[in-house]
């Protein structure tokens, strides 16, 4: 009903539904129209919702610089800054800028999130961008090994 009277909380919970397939048949189409409806109403958590149509290609073609624009409006959370600093290491739709990139996965971090973890603890593994710290790299992978995150045990194998 919340949908009906242009209520952006509801379409973006029913959205969510229809992405993730909870309780309806999955439904990307679907999810994509609720979600733009309530991100064009202002609504910052559709925006991330919305972005992550763009950036899969779910509901929406492929479609990185829609998705940066709608990650950096998008109500900040962990999910959204790794997607934003992915975005900006590795140029999906934008030039590279491997500070932009540390700036968003630190943000990540700070959330406490296992893949922003991840993949800053790289950038110091590697030397990108900043200057290679193999303790600081295996710092990040460690704190997102005791996440349970499958991909820092293989990291920290390496340290």
């Amino acid at each position: 009903k919340g949908v009906n009277f242009g209520h952006a909380f509801s379409m973006n919970n029913l959205g969510a539904l229809y992405y993730n397939g909870e309780g309806v048949q999955k439904d990307y189409n679907k999810a994509f129209e609720l979600f733009k409806k309530a991100s064009d109403l202002g609504d910052t958590t559709a925006h991330g919702w919305l972005a992550d149509c763009y950036y899969y290609g779910n509901g929406a073609k492929k479609d990185y610089q829609k998705a940066l624009q709608l990650y950096l409006k998008a109500k900040s959370s962990s999910h959204n800054e790794n997607q934003i600093g992915y975005i900006y290491e590795y140029g999906l739709g934008t030039p590279i800028d491997i500070n932009k990139a540390i700036e968003h996965y630190q943000k990540g971090v700070d959330f406490g999130d296992a893949p922003s973890m991840n993949n800053l603890g790289a950038l110091y593994y590697k030397g990108k961008g900043v200057q290679k710290d193999y303790n600081k790299a295996f710092e990040l992978f460690k704190k997102a090994s005791d996440l349970d995150n499958k991909t820092a045990y293989a990291w920290v194998a390496d340290c």
